[in-house]
């Protein structure tokens, strides 16, 4: 187990980990869309979730007849955000700032601990403070820690989790802008306190801008 200020040690009492796992794997459905303007498409995603170092892998599958699948992929050695068809053939082409696209995933896989909270004791990689009422937690970047705060509802359950600047692809290349998960619905599952419902937006001219609203349909702790 790794030392944690005392605030995030009872965050993972409440959430119910106690670093017994080593992954979390899940099943969400929803909609999403590629950003302010365009159009929402329906998708069922499948995603795995590492505990112990900063990896997930989440795929989904949108389009008519399910015919497209993104990719999203973070782990020590590949950052992966890609389209395929039929699961097999690629229709876009690699991120040009592959440096930009690693510090997105893991900002996002920072926002996930709120599925994956047995994160917080078994991942020795991520550093954790509090500002006030809320927790940051952080992982290495190139130039300075990629940092995001937990913000906490009523229950001291996560309620949102934000980064000032994550990299959005917009015409091409990338520009970070503010960016923000909620999330809320929570339900025990294997003793820990998960939240069903979430939604992801960007912060454009300081209005979320939603691209992505979700339900976990299915979620299991193992390894």
């Amino acid at each position: 187990m790794v030392d944690l200020p005392e605030p995030v040690r009872a965050l993972a009492a409440r959430l119910g980990a106690d670093g017994s796992f080593k992954r979390v794997r899940l099943k969400q459905s929803g909609s999403m869309s590629a950003g302010r303007g365009k159009p929402w498409m329906r998708f069922s995603a499948t995603e795995t979730i590492d505990l112990t170092t900063v990896m997930f892998d989440w795929r989904a599958r949108i389009g008519p007849l399910s015919a497209l699948t993104v990719v999203d992929r973070l782990s020590s050695d590949e950052t992966r955000s890609e389209l395929r068809f039929l699961g097999v053939v690629p229709l876009s082409r690699p991120p040009p700032d592959q440096d930009a696209l690693r510090k997105g995933q893991t900002l996002r896989y920072l926002a996930e601990i709120a599925w994956a909270p047995d994160a917080i004791l078994r991942n020795a990689s991520l550093h954790w403070e509090t500002k006030g009422a809320l927790i940051r937690v952080s992982s290495p970047g190139h130039s300075r820690p990629w940092c995001v705060e937990l913000e906490l509802d009523e229950e001291g359950r996560i309620r949102r989790a934000t980064a000032d600047g994550r990299p959005c692809m917009e015409k091409g290349k990338f520009i970070e802008r503010p960016w923000q998960g909620r999330f809320w619905d929570y339900r025990e599952r294997q003793s820990r306190w998960i939240p069903f419902r979430g939604e992801v937006a960007w912060i454009i001219d300081g209005i979320p801008s939603k691209v992505w609203e979700g339900t976990i349909t299915e979620w299991e702790a193992c390894g």
